[in-house]
């Protein structure tokens, strides 16, 4: 069975990095997510594996990332670009089996470490969220991805992605 609704769990393929370099946008080939995930926003999150395939489409400014992420109940495809700007500034679009359109986000690039929120709400079954996705790297092995949703403003954020990703 397919969960349709496996969460940006893309975002969490985002976060897949090069075992030498601190920096994503020198990641390269297949990376390896362990972690836990909600498989949509209001659900408790789970256990989760991800596997995905990092390919550099520009010299360090533009990489794509593809992959599959399972939970006990089933799993989704995701796909994510993320491209540098330039000034410490990033843009990048998910598309998970979360909904049916690409989520737009813009954020920072400070070191490596990634801050993105979504340029515009993302609707999820008819409900608005706020999307703020982190990465940042524990070791210089891996890097760990968690992202967050929030109703509105005033709302506390709302962990729904929690993933570490290594190479196999």
């Amino acid at each position: 069975m397919t969960v349709r609704a496996l969460p940006i769990l893309f975002m969490t393929l985002l976060w897949s990095a090069p075992a030498v370099a601190a920096d994503l946008f020198t990641a390269d080939g297949r990376w390896v997510g362990t972690g836990s995930l909600a498989t949509k926003v209001e659900r408790p999150m789970q256990p989760a594996r991800c596997e995905v395939e990092i390919e550099q489409t520009a010299a360090e400014a533009d990489i794509s990332m593809t992959g599959r992420c399972v939970v006990g109940a089933g799993g989704s495809h995701i796909a994510f670009r993320i491209v540098r700007s330039g000034s410490g500034r990033v843009r990048g679009a998910l598309k998970s089996g979360m909904d049916d359109a690409a989520l737009q986000l813009a954020g920072t690039d400070q070191s490596g470490a990634l801050d993105l929120q979504s340029a515009e709400p993302w609707v999820v079954d008819g409900e608005t969220y706020d999307t703020l996705i982190t990465v940042r790297e524990p070791d210089a092995e891996s890097f760990a991805i968690r992202q967050m949703v929030r109703q509105d403003a005033s709302a506390p954020w709302r962990l729904i992605v929690d993933m570490t990703y290594r190479q196999p």
